[in-house]
């Protein structure tokens, strides 16, 4: 699996120097890993393989000085490597390699994870690299054929050349801040009349919007189930205008004072309440409407009710706008 016995690198020094670890599964399996060796040096890398060493000696001891004093140890995917990896091989060569190997790992992940270049060649997949590598988590090496173009990859991280590199920076453009809105800087103290002619605009919109809705429905009696469906529909156009409208209103800036941010959330509190009403007694109207024509002719209760709530808090907004002096958008 490895060179010399005196010095596992050999060759010159000045070139990159490898290590292959591998497992011999078969007689194929290793004249494939002799080919790509023999590309390696040809690419101008000292390689040390096992089966161009020839003396007796401690394998042992020889692959721990080769893995420890090359510049990288090229780890070969085979099936019984990565039994041997795992535990479940006979002890062989290989086993000793891989122990040392997930030790390094272990002992300095970020080190060796650069110096292990797991290889698999084209007749083998990741699935016989050792887990310890990490293949799929940290990346491997495949060798799509056994020829030059087929091992580029493995020669450019070996010989230190980037597919791609990193252009230069360029000079920096310079780029003046943007001016801060004017309302930041210096916007006027906000009080309640202010506020009030600010939004003085938007509520007369929503009360032209509410008396199209009268405009556009004509209301039969509510003794006619005609009646009762028109009526329906107005409270739930009704609904829509005030919907719309709320989104409008309350983009308007509060007035500055805390007590009058107060005085103005309460009358916004009170529109929202008239919001859900409205809503509400559409609801109960179309179910009014929905009736069989014997009970048309009696309200439910909870309609009835409904309508008193909505009635109720319409006044009571009336009453508040006008404290504040506020258009009532509703035409109280």
């Amino acid at each position: 699996m490895i060179a010399d016995a005196h010095a596992p690198a050999g060759g010159d020094p000045t070139l990159p120097q490898v290590f292959v670890s591998y497992a011999h599964d078969t007689t194929e399996h290793e004249d494939d890993v002799r080919f790509l060796a023999r590309l390696l040096v040809a690419a101008g890398i000292d390689v040390v393989l096992d089966q161009w060493v020839h003396e007796r000696q401690d394998w042992q001891a020889w692959a721990t000085r080769a893995i420890l004093t090359t510049d990288h140890t090229i780890a070969v995917a085979s099936p019984r490597y990565a039994a041997a990896a795992s535990g479940t091989a006979h002890a062989d060569r290989v086993l000793a390699e891989t122990t040392i190997l997930r030790d390094l790992l272990h002992q300095s992940p970020r080190e060796w994870t650069a110096k292990i270049l797991p290889v698999v060649l084209p007749t083998h997949s990741p699935a016989d690299l050792p887990r310890f590598l990490m293949p799929a988590l940290t990346g491997h090496y495949a060798v799509t054929e056994l020829s030059s173009p087929g091992i580029e990859d493995l020669v450019r991280v070996i010989t230190k050349q980037r597919r791609r590199v990193k252009p230069a920076p360029g000079d920096v453009p310079p780029l003046p801040p943007e001016p801060e809105p004017a309302q930041h800087r210096s916007a006027p103290p906000q009080d309640i009349k202010r506020y009030a002619a600010e939004i003085s605009p938007l509520c007369l919109a929503i009360r032209a919007n509410l008396v199209k809705v009268d405009q556009d429905i004509e209301v039969p009696p509510l003794r006619t189930k005609a009646g009762r469906k028109a009526n329906a529909l107005q409270m739930r156009r009704y609904h829509e205008v005030l919907d719309a409208g709320w989104w409008k209103l309350s983009s308007v800036r509060l007035p500055t004072s805390e007590e009058d941010r107060r005085r103005i959330r309460q009358w916004q509190e009170i529109y929202l309440r008239l919001l859900a009403a409205y809503g509400m007694t559409a609801m109960w109207m179309e179910r009014w409407a929905s009736r069989p024509a014997a009970l048309g002719l009696i309200p439910p209760v909870t309609a009835s009710v409904a309508g008193v709530h909505t009635l109720k808090l319409h006044r009571e907004f009336t009453h508040q706008s006008k404290l504040l002096g506020i258009i009532d958008p509703t035409g109280g």
